[in-house]
């Protein structure tokens, strides 16, 4: 029988800089804003991670990445610029060898307006 674990997928495209929480953008092709988003795993398994690869949006070039949970990773960051939201599949890896499928979709425009007295944006 496979144990269950405790893990999701989450996004944000707010980053701690200088104590600051910041979001950057920029103008990607046919003028579209691109935001610069974090995709990582959470939960009470995480120690048990071994690695994923996360499911991008087909349209990317490389739409498979496959990220190792390392001690300066530790909740398997994949960082991206976007300017769309989709549906993240990953299919993470555990350290006993079971793998399990984990759909998450995005809300970082949620999170940008709850938040959007408190952020600094850089543009570029």
């Amino acid at each position: 029988m496979q144990r269950s674990y405790d893990i999701s997928i989450n996004d944000s495209a707010i980053f701690m800089e200088r104590n600051v929480p910041t979001v950057r953008s920029r103008k990607g092709w046919n003028d579209k804003t691109l935001y610069k988003v974090r995709f990582f795993l959470e939960g009470r398994d995480l120690f048990f991670v071994e690695s994923v690869v996360y499911h991008l949006h087909p349209s990317f070039r490389e739409a498979l990445r496959l990220v190792t949970r390392t001690a300066t990773n530790q909740e398997c960051d994949l960082v991206n610029w976007l300017w769309g939201l989709f549906t993240v599949t990953a299919v993470v890896t555990m350290s006993d060898g079971n793998t399990m499928v984990i759909e998450h979709k995005m809300h970082f425009d949620k999170e940008l307006k709850e938040r959007e007295k408190d952020i600094n944006y850089i543009k570029r």
